[in-house]
């Protein structure tokens, strides 16, 4: 049987095509629920790149066709979101709707890589001036919703891991580390208490603490 060649004689794979109409290449194959499904390209390499990318995802279950987008996942996640206090449940539904879903929750999934997060945040810390504390939230959802979407096979790795971290570097974003009073310190300070009539009331509350090392939650 004679086999299929493109105009400059080359081979065409099985479910590969060349039209002459358009001269475009097309690889036709079954989605995750068996619908047929097309890519198409001008060069035939670059379509079998696409090609062994399709096989890859069908070898290793990522639901290949679907068009699923950030924000789908986002409710995939807000549905399930159990466990978390009312308070910081609102807070990340409302850093998340105000910040991501009109803008980056319109991308496709599959389409997101590390450089497209990592030029995301520093748009927004640059366009909205926005603080580390913010930006750690909204990575925190991020990260949350990535990994949600490995666990639902829709991608294959989550690109969120590491980006903040080279946010922070590149925007010299550091922590200030906490430093314990030395010794002297406290002593000034309980004398400051014990002469202060507006504040010597807290007196045995800052011994207890400086005392004991507890938290203020646990003191409280």
């Amino acid at each position: 049987m004679e086999r299929r060649k493109d105009p400059n004689g080359r081979v065409l794979k099985k479910y590969e095509s060349y039209r002459k109409c358009d001269g475009l290449y097309v690889y036709r194959y079954n989605d995750c629920y068996g619908d047929r499904k097309y890519i198409y390209s001008h060069d035939l390499y670059e379509l079998r790149e696409r090609e062994r990318e399709i096989e890859r995802d069908v070898l290793d279950g990522i639901r290949v066709g679907e068009n699923t987008f950030l924000n789908d996942i986002y409710e995939l996640w807000k549905r399930d979101k159990v466990g978390l206090k009312t308070t910081t449940k609102s807070n990340y539904f409302y850093m998340y709707e105000h910040f991501v879903q009109n803008s980056f929750g319109r991308r496709l999934i599959r389409s997101i890589t590390k450089p497209d997060i990592r030029r995301y945040y520093n748009s927004i810390i640059h366009e909205k001036r926005m603080s580390l504390n913010t930006l750690d939230v909204i990575n925190n959802i991020l990260h949350q919703l990535f990994k949600l979407a490995v666990e639902y096979n829709f991608i294959r790795t989550n690109p969120n891991d590491g980006v903040l971290a080279e946010c922070r570097r590149i925007h010299h974003f550091h922590k200030p580390k906490k430093q314990a009073l030395t010794i002297d310190e406290q002593k000034a300070f309980i004398e400051f208490l014990q002469a202060n009539k507006t504040y010597s009331h807290w007196l045995p509350i800052f011994v207890f603490l400086l005392g004991t090392g507890c938290r203020i939650s646990e003191v409280t």
